[in-house]
């Protein structure tokens, strides 16, 4: 009886200890980003990334949604507003290939920018682990930490298809970025 009442009491103690979440937050997909190209250059504290394909988005269970991004849309995460990249900037590990070896380095993408009409995209990181960024590398890949953006009030980029319905009214073009979902 002593050792039900102790787990009883932690039970209780970790309810009250950890917040809950709320009903949207629980439910807001997350969504992780990958890009790939051919190479990249970078001068230590940013790196170029020819924009060859398009980032593909996509969520886990229960959601399990998609959606292809191009340069700008990509890049309109981090200015955004609430809880966007700007604010809690994602963490990445970015791949290459290096005399027949794969290499990878944790980074913080602290801050993205649009080259050459969405010809390229330029990252501001910061170094966390692996190995070190080289100057220049091929076969490159980056992988984005995952991020909730149902929150997301209206902008020219939408992931969530619920939210551009409710918001694509206040669009000039009313085209529908919705986005696909996969079974």
């Amino acid at each position: 009886m002593l050792n039900f009442k102790r787990i009883l009491l932690t039970l209780a103690s970790c309810s009250v200890a950890l917040p809950g979440l709320t009903e949207q937050e629980s439910s807001a997909p997350n969504w992780l980003f990958a890009q790939t190209a051919s190479e990249f250059i970078s001068d230590g504290e940013t790196f170029t990334i020819p924009f060859e394909r398009e980032v593909f988005a996509f969520t886990d269970r229960p959601n399990r949604l998609y959606r292809y991004l191009n340069a700008t849309e990509f890049a309109s995460l981090w200015g955004i507003g609430y809880n966007d990249f700007t604010e809690n900037p994602p963490n990445a590990v970015l791949t290459w290939i290096e005399d027949g070896v794969v290499n990878e380095a944790e980074l913080e993408i602290k801050s993205v920018a649009v080259n050459q009409f969405g010809r390229s995209l330029t990252y501001g990181m910061i170094f966390l682990s692996g190995d070190a960024v080289p100057m220049a590398a091929q076969n490159i890949s980056i992988f984005f930490d995952d991020q909730a953006l149902a929150d997301i009030e209206c902008s020219t980029f939408m992931l969530n298809s619920n939210q551009w319905n409710a918001c694509e009214n206040s669009f000039s073009n009313g085209s529908d970025s919705s986005v696909a979902e996969n079974d």
